[in-house]
Order: C-alpha cells, then structure tokens, then sequence
C-alpha cells in the first residue's frame, strides 16, 4: 500500500519526491498535488498545471535492475496510465511514442521519469476537467482533457483515478522488470505512432536540429521504436522528439 502525500500546491511534484529520495523516502511513496506552479516536462518543457483541474502525480521506485531496464519506466507508467483512465473514465487513450497520451489526437498526458540516485521518480500530469481556456494559447490545438474529449457534462471524478493510478504503479513496482513481456505487448497495443509519419529529432538539438522524416514501423523489444527514414535507412531511437507529421 502505497504512501500518498497530498499537497495544495507545490513547484513541482517530482522536485518534491526527488528531495523525499535523498532523505531516504521508501518505494511506492506518492506526491499529489492540486496545483504546480512549475510543472516540468520532457526536454526542459513546461507542463500546466492549472488548479483544480488535472493530476499532478510522482510515484517513487528503487528498482533492482540494470539501467537499459530501468530506462524502460517510462513506457510501463504509459500502460499504467492507460489501464486507470480506461478503468475509471471508459475511454481507452492512446501512446503517442514515447511518453504522451492522446485522445482523438490530442494530448491528455505527459510522464516524466527522473533519476535519483538509486531511485526513479515517474512524474504523470493528466489533463481531467481543463477546458480549452485552461491552457496557454500556442498548444490550445494539440492539449486537451478527457472531459473535453468524452464530452461529459459534468466533472470527472480525479481522486478515483488518482486511486487507480496509483493501484496501477504498485503493479509495477511489485512485478519490475519481470512482467517486461506483459507491458510490452499493452505498450505495442496502444502506441498510435507505428505506421504514420515522423519527425525526428534528437533529444540534445531539439532546439535548433534540422528533422529528419521517415515513417514509424514498429516497437522494438526495448521499448525503443523503429524508424525507417527517407533515404532509406532503418534505425531504432530510445530518446529524442518523435513528432507525428500532419497531412
């Protein structure tokens, strides 16, 4: 049973975790918070984190493991994180490689996975009840929440899904890394990126990075994904922006 500390408001759930960490913070310890004023993302992004509205979420983990297991978090806490919503919310999101959750193409969720010494903090943002105003002008048409996208009339219920979640990372805490297998085929299943068009670029240019153009073609058996580009070539990447191309 997990040990689930809820904040008002904090920086940052995964800052807090990280600082319970070097204080010696057992695994399975949870941070909640209603709202972040510093809601981090991956590749030094923002992620908002408006009151009231989403989950703001960072599960704490000693994993026994080598690091190209460990590296691999990331996509389980995506299963995790679409077993919850699926249980609670009756809508099945989708993976857009490697750590966002979409709903009709629009994202609902972001993790972040950081390492402390010996730990691993799996930082999960869901987008619940914002609406469209909610969320800063210039990525108003790629995030949404899943009240938008189901179209329910009415607030969804966050602390059930915070209570699924959180049931959901015990799961994988309890069963790391031997129930890889399992999570693989469900992150297989789930991840809408295999087949489209891609952007690709690495994780230490994105900011100035010309991006290479290719197709996605599958998920390899270390999470990574396949990418068969332009000129011809196949490579599998672990990191890096892998961005859907719109038609």
């Amino acid at each position: 049973m997990s040990n689930i500390i809820t904040l008002t408001e904090t920086d940052s759930t995964n800052n807090v975790l990280k600082r319970m960490a070097l204080e010696g913070a057992p695994s399975g310890t949870v941070v909640t918070a209603d709202c972040q004023t510093a809601g981090k993302g991956r590749l030094g992004r923002s992620f908002a984190s408006p009151a009231g509205k989403g989950i703001y979420l960072s599960y704490l983990m000693h994993p026994k493991a080598e690091a190209e297991l460990i590296s691999t978090i990331t996509c389980w806490a995506a299963v995790a994180t679409v077993n919850a919503i699926s249980s609670v919310c009756g809508i099945t999101p989708s993976i857009k490689w490697v750590n966002d959750l979409q709903i009709n193409g629009m994202k609902i969720c972001g993790i972040l996975t950081e390492r402390v010494n010996d730990a691993v903090i799996i930082g999960i943002g869901i987008n619940v009840n914002e609406a469209p105003t909610d969320f800063p002008e210039q990525i108003r048409d790629i995030a949404s929440s899943i009240r938008v996208e189901t179209g329910s009339s009415e607030d969804l219920p966050r602390e059930t899904i915070v209570s699924a979640l959180v049931n959901e990372l015990d799961k994988i805490n309890n069963s790391f890394p031997e129930a890889s297998y399992k999570y693989l085929e469900a992150y297989r299943k789930h991840c809408s990126t295999v087949g489209l068009d891609v952007s690709v670029i690495s994780a230490h240019n994105h900011t100035s990075e010309v991006p290479r153009l290719g197709k996605a073609v599958a998920i390899e058996d270390d999470f990574s994904i396949r990418v068969l580009f332009e000129d011809g070539h196949e490579e599998s990447l672990s990191s890096g922006e892998v961005s859907v191309r719109r038609r």
